[in-house]
């Protein structure tokens, strides 16, 4: 990773890299060889445009694949694109009161070789899937304390190619809206923070089923979730900082809580600043 600064403008930029083999020989059968990479490049810019607005936008490319290989027979692979785009802007309306709009649009394509007959193979077009996100949200700040959040529409959809003669092509996906995320944060003293954040989510389900290799049935649900509370503690000490988020369980286990084996805390992220 690395960054570069220019006056109110700064560019970030990051590559990355992992791979992985895993190897079969048994005594009896034929032997098979399984990989996989991903090569990711991710660039981020932050503007103060002006005294009041600033703009931060990413965007990420990452390139997954995996192959399977063994004797005598065509070796099948996948390989997929990721293109994610995430852009805000933080609006200052007063000393108090910022208006952070969001968006976030990610897109995957996928294709593969699939074996046929011996060493032959065949090209397949994998389901593609789209997500579009659009939020209002907005933080108010007063003193030691922290209000953020506001409601987002979301769109994702996945398609699935037609197949000749058997099917056409089929649409999978889910809208919200609202989505509400709202989120609090309190200093009670120098050394320790608390928050609690709160989601719930209205939309539908929308699924398609093959009626012939030409017409498709349709279902659409209506859903309400995931709602609920989260809780959360923060500790700072100098330059330690430790974060931790409340396991859900713990808000609804009342009296287990004592003596109960039920864990208390679902994340845990601790950093030193030296």
């Amino acid at each position: 990773m690395g960054t570069f600064s220019a006056g109110k403008n700064k560019f970030g930029f990051g590559v990355s890299y992992a791979s992985t083999t895993s190897e079969s020989n048994p005594a009896v059968g034929d032997p098979t060889v399984r990989s996989a990479s991903q090569l990711g490049f991710n660039f981020g810019f932050v503007s103060q445009l002006s005294g009041s607005l600033l703009l931060d936008v990413s965007l990420s490319l990452s390139l997954p694949g995996a192959t399977f290989e063994q004797p005598n027979v065509a070796e099948t692979s996948v390989s997929e694109t990721i293109i994610s785009l995430n852009a805000r802007t933080f609006i200052r309306m007063s000393e108090k009161f910022k208006l952070v709009p969001v968006l976030q649009f990610v897109t995957t394509s996928a294709s593969g070789e699939v074996p046929t007959t011996g060493t032959e193979s065949e090209s397949v077009d994998l389901p593609s899937n789209s997500i579009f996100i659009l939020g209002v949200g907005f933080m108010y700040q007063t003193g030691d304390f922290l209000f953020a959040g506001g409601p987002a529409y979301l769109s994702q959809s996945t398609t699935t190619a037609a197949e000749e003669n058997v099917s056409p092509e089929l649409s999978d996906g889910i809208t919200g809206f609202p989505i509400w995320n709202l989120g609090g944060e309190w200093k009670f003293a120098d050394w320790i923070v608390g928050r609690m954040g709160y989601m719930a989510i209205t939309g539908s389900i929308l699924n398609e089923s093959p009626a012939s290799a030409t017409e498709v049935n349709e279902s659409i649900q209506t859903i309400y979730g995931p709602t609920g509370f989260w809780l959360g503690l923060g500790f700072r000490s100098g330059g330690f900082s430790l974060d931790a988020t409340i396991n859900d369980d713990v808000l609804r286990q009342g009296l287990n809580n004592i003596g109960g084996g039920g864990a208390t805390f679902a994340y845990i992220s601790l950093s030193v600043a030296i």
